[in-house]
């Protein structure tokens, strides 16, 4: 029987399998379902079914990325997700035993040869840190000296699973990689993170993204905070592994977690990501996540205000009043405002509302009333908010975010930013209407 779909315009079949793609559980299997109705649909939908693949360090799985590598597919593949896991048991607190070849060579073959894919050109790493029984212990210890890392890859096959995939990238000389992905990055010293053709590799990338492995599952099944002095070293020595090395980044963006807060605070559990004196010549857009805002993070954007055409932050928070050398928001947008950042048409902050964050309590009664005749007067007046660690743990400076709302020192200074950033967009033709 003739397909009458396939008579219709290019276009309108497209729109079609968009529908056919929305999310739902059994989307994915739709398209496939269609593709394999003819040739014709089997051309058009090829590309968005092999747009990316996942490459795991197991032989099957390399067998499946070798196949679409020497198949006409292999133009399609855009995106390379590489997922490690290390299969194996512990036997003392500091041994390990693998009971599989941690990179088989097929594998090895495909992350040392990126080309195989001569369209790729976003790269993903990301090692099971659950897969390993005992992990948690190595990632709470205490600091460890990168000079000891290749010591510790040869006793612990996790280590040297790490060490190893990094530098089957490294064997990468001539690659179309433009985006790399870190995700759950494990915050422990990798001998190849001080490689000069690691590094070399970072040089020529515009895109990257790290998110950093902020808290482990426990035997309860609670996730623990992972702030210690192994964290804070980790984090401060980003800038030396990775962020140093940045030459060609137009997009950066660093992310922690809730239980493994990033930024300067006043307690043991700091960690501080070193940015004053860090400088990317063709940053165009910043994020960060789950972070204090601080001074550091204030000269950093300000030394980056006449390339920066995007700053994202979310879940970041001022710091209690309570603390030492505290940062205010008001303080970053003004700063922000007076250097005149003649490139910013976008500033997107995750603001949580009134209610999320203001303090209620009998004892506030007065206070409460004040805030919500404040929202009724006016409705659409912000709020950012305020925290700070107690034990490792993020805490929501309740009253700190109260007195910020009804002050408006925040909302008047992200208001004189947010004009800026409205006049560089009408200035530029291009410009997307949002902030």
């Amino acid at each position: 029987m003739e397909c009458r779909l396939t008579k219709l315009p290019t276009e309108l079949q497209l729109l079609i399998i968009e529908k056919l793609q929305e999310p739902g559980e059994d989307s994915r299997q739709l398209v496939i379902n269609l593709s394999n109705t003819c040739s014709s649909f089997r051309s058009l939908l090829a590309p968005k079914l092999f747009h990316s693949i996942t490459l795991h360090n197991t032989e099957g799985s390399a067998a499946l990325a070798l196949a679409a590598a020497n198949n006409h597919i292999a133009q399609h593949v855009k995106r390379l997700d590489f997922k490690a896991t290390l299969f194996g048991t512990r036997i003392s607190p500091y041994s390990y035993f693998a009971t599989r070849v941690l990179i088989p060579k097929a594998v090895r073959s495909i992350l040392g040869n990126l080309n195989l894919f001569p369209k790729l050109d976003t790269l993903s790493i990301q090692f099971d840190a659950q897969s390993f029984p005992g992990i948690l212990w190595d990632i709470l210890g205490d600091e460890e000296p990168i000079e000891d890392a290749l010591k510790l890859e040869k006793e612990q096959p996790w280590r040297r699973l790490m060490a190893e995939t990094y530098k089957l990238l490294c064997g990468n000389k001539s690659h179309s990689i433009k985006t790399l992905l870190l995700q759950d990055l494990i915050p422990l010293g990798v001998s190849t993170f001080t490689n000069s053709d690691f590094h070399k590799f970072l040089s020529t990338l515009e895109h990257f993204r790290i998110t950093l492995l902020g808290g482990m599952a426990g035997h309860d099944g609670n996730f623990s905070s992972i702030h210690n002095s192994g964290y804070k070293s980790f984090v401060s020595r980003l800038p030396v592994f990775f962020l140093d090395h940045l030459d060609s980044v137009k997009t950066l963006s660093i992310a922690g977690t809730r239980n493994g807060m990033l930024g300067l605070n006043p307690s043991t559990c700091s960690a501080e990501l070193p940015l004053a004196n860090l400088r990317i010549p063709n940053l165009e857009s910043f994020s960060l996540e789950w972070t204090f805002i601080y001074d550091e993070l204030i000269q950093f954007l300000t030394a980056h205000a006449k390339t920066l055409k995007l700053i994202s932050l979310h879940n970041c928070y001022g710091h209690s009043q309570d603390s030492i050398r505290c940062v205010r928001w008001h303080e970053v947008f003004d700063k922000l405002a007076d250097v005149g950042p003649i490139s910013l048409k976008r500033v997107d902050i995750t603001i949580p509302t009134a209610k999320q964050i203001v303090y209620y309590s009998q004892s506030y009664e007065a206070k409460i009333q004040e805030v919500q005749q404040l929202q009724q007067k006016e409705p659409e007046r912000l709020i950012f908010a305020y925290g700070f660690l107690s034990y490792g743990i993020l805490v929501d400076a309740t009253s700190d975010n109260t007195e910020a709302f009804i002050n408006g020192d925040d909302e008047k200074a992200y208001a004189r930013l947010a004009a800026i950033v409205k006049a560089n967009r009408i200035s530029s033709p291009t410009s997307k209407k949002r902030i």
